[in-house]
């Protein structure tokens, strides 16, 4: 049986991992979806968990997914876990280095973020895991 959480930021991370780790579970995973923070993985949830998915907001209304939070997870599952980049979303971008501002690549990737042939190729990442 596969088993997630939704995680949107650290705070959700921490509460909803822990709470997972209760349940008993073939597959533990975490769909951070939408992420509206950067999230950061302690080694002991990346060495429980065995999937993580990735995406923003699609829907009207939608609030700014950072690729630098993308690019972050995706640092930190490599090599350790499989991680599955849904969507972008529809207003993907990122904080300018002054963290004042937003650079919107809305409109880049698809209305929705969700065709991956538009993504850079470095978010195209659709892995599964093993079951």
């Amino acid at each position: 049986v596969h088993i997630g959480v939704s995680v949107e930021d650290d705070v959700y991370r921490e509460r909803r991992v822990e709470a997972l780790r209760r349940i008993p579970t073939v597959v533990p995973w975490v769909s951070q979806e939408p992420q509206l923070a950067r999230v950061t993985y302690a080694d002991s949830e990346l060495d429980f968990l065995k999937w993580i998915v990735v995406g923003g907001e699609a829907h009207a209304g939608a609030r700014h997914f950072d690729l630098d939070w993308l690019r972050h997870t995706i640092e930190q599952c490599d090599g350790r876990l499989p991680l599955f980049v849904k969507q972008l979303g529809a207003k993907p971008g990122w904080t300018t280095n002054a963290g004042h501002g937003w650079v919107s690549l809305a409109g880049h990737y698809g209305t929705k973020g969700q065709n991956v042939d538009d993504w850079p190729e470095w978010a195209r990442i659709r892995e599964m895991p093993d079951v």
